[in-house]
């Protein structure tokens, strides 16, 4: 579920509300996870796996829900995706309150989901999980492990057996028309913020664009309209990807043509 990827940025370091341990280097060690001014990548599942969003309704409650996380925690949310028995969020903690603020989150989505649907007990899976990103590299490289889910399917050639290849060293050019695919359906894809930053549509008040933006070097919609970035998906590196573009480049700068 949650993305590790060491040179990038991106610690490999789970979280799990208030207890939490680092591994590095083969030791463990406790670890201090409510930072002021950190950065997350949270996600969490459905419990067995199942599904926590049904109907398009229920995913406009779940946004609803984290439309407000701003005002009452001062949490930043500055990328998301939601699929059926998941969800991704990229959120930055200006005070060290992120156990508070999901708790509240996965309550109150729970809460509204079992009265929608006349049902109780958990929706969730356990706890949320969270990885701490590190730095600016960290950031982007997670905003695109993110917002490529929707399309980590077979038949746009992106999934896991694809992403085992990949990452031996094995992948090749998935050429021209594939990459458009790709794009087709994440563009398509409407419970994501790619949609945000590819200029389909205006960022609603609660999601943060800036450091995303900034980290690709400029105006976000300008930049991220053109994308050829829809590689491997595999975070393997930090930009290189299966497309025929590489690195940094592809990802962000190469756009704003």
């Amino acid at each position: 579920m949650g993305l590790s990827a060491k040179g990038n940025g991106v610690r490999s370091v789970l979280l799990t509300n208030e207890i939490g341990r680092e591994t590095l280097r083969g030791m463990a060690r406790p670890l201090r996870i409510l930072v002021a001014g950190g950065w997350y990548h949270v996600t969490s599942r459905g419990n067995r796996r199942e599904a926590i969003y049904r109907t398009d309704a229920d995913r406009r409650r779940f946004l609803g829900l984290v439309a407000e996380l701003p005002e009452r925690f001062g949490l930043e949310v500055h990328a998301f995706v939601l699929m059926d028995n998941h969800y991704h969020l990229m959120a930055r903690t200006p005070e060290p309150n992120l156990s508070e603020a999901m708790r509240w989150l996965h309550v109150s989505y729970s809460s509204r989901f079992n009265w929608a649907h006349g049902q109780c007990g958990h929706v969730f899976q356990g706890r949320y999980r969270a990885i701490v990103v590190e730095d600016e590299r960290g950031v982007v490289a997670v905003a695109r492990y993110v917002h490529l889910n929707p399309v980590r399917v077979g038949r746009l050639g992106l999934d896991k057996a694809q992403q085992r290849l990949s990452r031996a060293g094995g992948a090749v050019d998935p050429g021209v028309e594939l990459v458009r695919r790709r794009l087709q359906a994440l563009g398509a894809y409407p419970w994501s913020s790619w949609r945000v930053y590819s200029g389909a549509e205006p960022a609603p008040g609660w999601l943060e664009t800036g450091a995303i933006g900034a980290g690709c070097g400029g105006s976000v919609g300008r930049r991220w309209r053109k994308t050829g970035a829809i590689g491997d998906g595999t975070g393997r590196s930090t930009w290189r990807s299966g497309t025929g573009g590489s690195g940094w480049r592809t990802w962000c700068g190469q756009w704003a043509g």
